[in-house]
């Protein structure tokens, strides 16, 4: 009987543990679309560090513009919808003969 009780007893604390933590809770999917007009002038090449493949160039018009599409998109929890978007941010360098666009991932999560 008191083996049986123990056996309850932990598994209920396991139960409470892993469910009230939101380990299985549900996740939304937050999305966010960044578009930029990049100036093209002097400049001889365009660098993409192109971590998801969903960053892209658009097109370049005549004035030497660059029109970039950069779609964000993230997996969270229904309390971190309304939550601002900065998770990942979009780098753009236009200094020196280059442009460089970059995306940095933050994975580290904030408690």
């Amino acid at each position: 009987m008191k083996q049986r009780f123990v056996f309850l007893f932990a598994l209920s604390l396991t139960a409470a543990l892993m469910f009230g933590c939101g380990i299985f809770s549900e996740r939304y999917e937050k999305t966010e679309t960044e578009d930029r007009t990049i100036s093209a002038i002097g400049k001889t090449k365009l660098v993409l560090e192109n971590i998801s493949g969903k960053n892209r160039t658009e097109s370049v018009n005549r004035q030497r513009r660059y029109q970039n599409r950069c779609p964000k998109k993230l997996s969270v929890r229904k309390k971190d919808l309304d939550k601002p978007f900065d998770e990942i941010k979009i780098r753009v360098d236009t200094t020196g003969s280059e442009i460089k666009i970059e995306a940095d991932i933050n994975t580290n999560k904030k408690n």
